[in-house]
């Protein structure tokens, strides 16, 4: 059995698909994550020899640990700091 060129289209862009779908999904539970469930999820990726050595790996944990110091949770208190109306700006008045 033979591939044509219309299959390999279809087969390629299929794993293109699914490979964007997978990514949505992972970054989508990241973000759903709380800081420690990230931060165990970091521990056990760093154990990996080929995760170890990512550079972006030990930004995400320098970041969430950043975030998991600040006090509260990252998401409380990002929505806490925008929602927080300087004190000589109106309530009607717009923003600059």
């Amino acid at each position: 059995m033979r591939f044509t060129s219309e299959q390999a289209d279809v087969t390629a862009e299929s794993m293109v698909v699914g490979i964007i779908v997978a990514v949505c999904a992972v970054f989508s539970l990241w973000r759903l994550m709380s800081m420690r469930l990230r931060l165990k999820t970091l521990d056990v990726l760093s154990v990996l020899p080929a995760v170890a050595n990512m550079p972006a790996v030990a930004k995400l944990r320098r970041k969430t640990l950043a975030k998991l110091s600040g006090g509260g949770c990252g998401a409380c208190q990002a929505a806490v700091n925008e929602n927080v109306r300087p004190a000589n700006q109106k309530p009607g008045a717009l923003r600059r």
